[in-house]
């Protein structure tokens, strides 16, 4: 994955073995349907996902250090070898488009990735586009149009520029009023930028390092997904990743509670969606279920949290966690949510009765089985809490 382009296929193969593997366990031939979508599992747990790598940005993050190392130089024999074969004489790799092997040409796919992520810092410029690389505030190109307009090789470096500064090897003559002052503009900025020989280029990444990190790079590829605290709260509870993954897909309405089914088209759309728990009549929505209806509000105050009047879990959640000051708030929400489920399919598949008697059986049991992977002063503190109740 870190060497060659992955075909398309290949990551599709893959990641049909890895969603068989999330819902279906061992038996591929099962008919359970995923209950979110992949791309969802697959951004970073900040982001809202489940953090399951997604092959193509990691194939692509991996080849882009390729670049990484071919432009700062590094002393490598595979990097000696490209540039004495195909950019000897100061070309540019990233304006001569695709050519080499076939590894290489896929690697140069990415230059338009390489470029929204990385700036150069000139040293001696010979890994520097003049007119089409960020190494001044803006490129070249767009600065000085009109400049740009006459230049006679628009693919050339800013090192072998600086080499001759007669007018007539670079650019075609007469230039106009306008051209010749964005000329002496130019000049003026080249000579403040002291480029100088002894001195190599340095690419500058967007995450403010001249390093490439794949993992940084992995992360930017995500950027534009909203990040919320409650998914930070939620894996750094020390709750099991069973009951952690419940409260997850809870967050994403993806419970499979009446409401879900018939959305899905799991049961018929004439059939009776309304509260296990409650007798109101209202529809068993996962907003309804855990946290509006009169049975889970009952719950709730058994143990002393109630809730206020916000449209979505995440708001209930963060209004939650904001009024309560016990260590172990987020904790209390995943075994209570938990166990409301258990007992509302008691109350279905074994025909219990709604009971807050036996919602808070449960959630006792729960909360001091998960307790075990607390630290001794935290358990201790859920203990005496449990006892006071």
């Amino acid at each position: 994955m870190g060497v060659f382009r992955l075909p398309a296929k290949v990551i599709d193969f893959m990641n049909k073995a890895r969603q068989h593997c999330l819902w279906r366990g061992y038996n591929s031939q099962s008919s359970k349907q995923p209950l979110i979508s992949w791309k969802q599992i697959c951004k970073p747990k900040k982001f809202g996902g489940l953090g399951v790598i997604d092959l193509r940005i990691q194939n692509t993050t991996l080849l882009l250090k390729h670049l990484d190392k071919f432009l700062n130089m590094q002393d490598t024999l595979w990097v000696k070898l490209i540039r004495q074969t195909y950019y000897s004489n100061g070309r540019l790799t990233q304006l001569l488009g695709r050519r080499g092997s076939t590894w290489w040409s896929e690697v140069l796919k990415l230059w338009p990735i390489f470029w929204a992520i990385a700036k150069p810092s000139v040293g001696n410029g010979i890994t520097v586009a003049l007119w089409f690389d960020l190494w001044f505030s803006h490129p070249m190109e767009f600065l000085f149009p009109h400049l740009f307009s006459f230049a006679k090789v628009k693919k050339i470096s800013l090192a072998k520029f600086c080499q001759s500064q007669d007018l007539s090897t670079h650019f075609f003559l007469p230039l106009s009023n306008e051209a010749l002052f964005e000329f002496q503009q130019l000049q003026a900025i080249i000579t403040r930028m002291n480029i100088t020989t002894d001195a190599s280029d340095l690419w500058n990444y967007i995450w403010g390092s001249t390093r490439f990190h794949p993992q940084r790079m992995y992360l930017k590829s995500f950027s534009g997904s909203q990040t919320q605290p409650i998914f930070t709260w939620l894996w750094n509870s020390r709750c099991s990743n069973k009951l952690r993954i419940f409260f997850w897909l809870l967050i994403h309405d993806r419970i499979n509670t009446r409401d879900f089914l018939q959305r899905k088209h799991i049961i018929a759309a004439n059939m009776d969606v309304s509260c296990s728990l409650c007798q109101d009549g209202a529809r068993e929505s996962s907003l309804h279920l855990f946290f509006k209806c009169n049975f889970s509000s009952s719950c709730w105050a058994r143990i002393g949290l109630s809730w206020s009047d916000e449209v979505s879990i995440t708001q209930l959640v963060t209004a939650g966690r904001r009024n309560n000051s016990l260590p172990f708030i987020m904790e209390l929400i995943i075994v209570g949510s938990w166990s409301l489920w258990l007992h509302r399919n008691n109350c279905i598949f074994r025909h219990q009765h709604a009971a807050c008697g036996s919602w808070f059986e449960l959630f006792r049991k729960e909360i001091l089985f998960q307790s075990h992977r607390f630290k001794p002063t935290l358990k201790v503190a859920i203990s005496d809490w449990i006892n006071f109740l």
